[in-house]
């Protein structure tokens, strides 16, 4: 009898051990799967937002800030610094450094760390020397060597045989070339910054030669924003300065659905610009509203 009390007992107690054991792993796996079922939910919340992000990113476009193409203008406006020898000659920025180094300089910092540059140059008719068609972008106009200071674009340099892209007076890129500038002929220029990486694309539009290509990784130029200014630039030279767009990437303004009927009227006429609204509509009330719109 004895025996089997103490065998009762044993086994009794092996069960309770069991259970308890079994439980606590039971309960363990529960907090497992519970761990892993709210990893999965933030990896997944990651992932769509990190989609969303890209979405967002694929929709910015670049947007001007700042357009001129001088044929309206007799005189600089208030925006440029003509304290240099820059004026408007032939419907665009004359700048004469004939007897040195000259930049005019815009008087507003860019907006942004992304930013974008097109515009035409080419050399003065009679210009003594051909030299230097450059862009300073983020440069402090108000130091002497402003050059040290941010972005240089050179482009027909060091006696016209040199053209690269300098950061704070350090080369990051550069390329010798001879004659890059040639009398009679324009360029077009588009400078960009976005992700921290410039790229540089000049093309000859007298002979559609693309001279240079050039991406290059550089770091952003970290001085205050308020010292920040932009200019174009040359040494020893008469250079023309013409169609100046800067962008700086953004997302474009959404136009209201009648904003692109009016335009589709004008394209196409009011049937086609009724058919879009229409497409756009969610209640009978806001149809006839639209379509009143039109008649």
């Amino acid at each position: 009898l004895i025996g089997f009390v103490v065998l009762t007992i044993t086994c009794v107690g092996a069960f309770y051990v069991w259970s308890v054991r079994y439980e606590r792993k039971m309960k363990e796996s529960e907090r497992e799967k519970a761990r892993i079922q709210a990893e999965k939910e933030r990896a997944r919340k990651k992932a769509e937002q990190a989609k969303a992000e890209l979405a967002s990113m694929e929709k910015r476009e670049w947007i001007p800030v700042y357009t001129q193409d001088f044929d309206k203008m007799s005189e600089l406006g208030e925006e440029w610094d003509t304290a240099q020898a820059g004026e408007i000659k032939n419907n665009a920025l004359f700048i004469d450094g004939a007897s040195g180094g000259t930049v005019v300089w815009l008087n507003f910092p860019i907006l942004g760390e992304e930013w974008r540059f097109e515009y035409d140059g080419w050399p003065a008719e009679g210009a003594k020397k051909l030299n230097d068609i450059g862009l300073m972008v983020k440069s402090d106009k108000h130091i002497a060597e402003f050059w040290k200071s941010g972005f240089e674009i050179q482009f027909g340099g060091k006696n016209n045989m040199s053209s690269g892209i300098y950061h704070q007076g350090k080369p990051i890129y550069s390329e010798e070339r001879e004659e890059t500038i040639k009398a009679h002929h324009t360029y077009h220029f588009i400078i960009t910054y976005r992700d921290g990486i410039l790229s540089y694309f000049a093309q000859d539009t007298t002979t559609g030669e693309i001279l240079i290509d050039k991406k290059a990784k550089v770091p952003d130029i970290n001085i205050p924003e308020e010292n920040q200014r932009q200019g174009f630039w040359t040494w020893g030279s008469q250079i023309y300065i013409d169609n100046i767009i800067i962008s700086k990437l953004g997302f474009p303004e959404k136009k209201d659905d009648f904003a692109v009927a009016e335009e589709l009227r004008e394209k196409m006429g009011a049937e086609v610009a009724v058919g879009y609204l229409l497409i756009q509509t969610s209640g009978i009330k806001e149809e006839r509203k639209k379509i009143a719109y039109f008649k």
